[in-house]
């Protein structure tokens, strides 16, 4: 009788093992897809802001005819 309890004390500890495993594992990949959004959205950002500032540089060249530089040289020859 005492056998059959410890073996079946020893079943039940391994069973919680495994389980305390999918855990981990979950928690793990829950947070490299965290981390992957997060590098996207500030791949998205940089490139917002690239952009941005790509499209202001064409208004200024459409503008002045020139690079945005020479605005301050027009402004002092004014």
């Amino acid at each position: 009788m005492m056998k059959n309890r410890k073996k079946k004390k020893k079943k039940k500890k391994k069973k919680k093992k495994k389980k305390k495993k999918k855990k981990k594992k979950k928690k793990k990949k829950k947070k490299k897809e965290e981390e992957e959004e997060e590098e996207e959205k500030k791949k998205k950002k940089k490139n917002n802001n690239n952009n941005k500032n790509n499209n202001n540089n064409n208004k200024n060249i459409n503008n002045n005819g020139s690079n945005s530089n020479n605005k301050i040289d027009q402004f002092l020859s004014h």
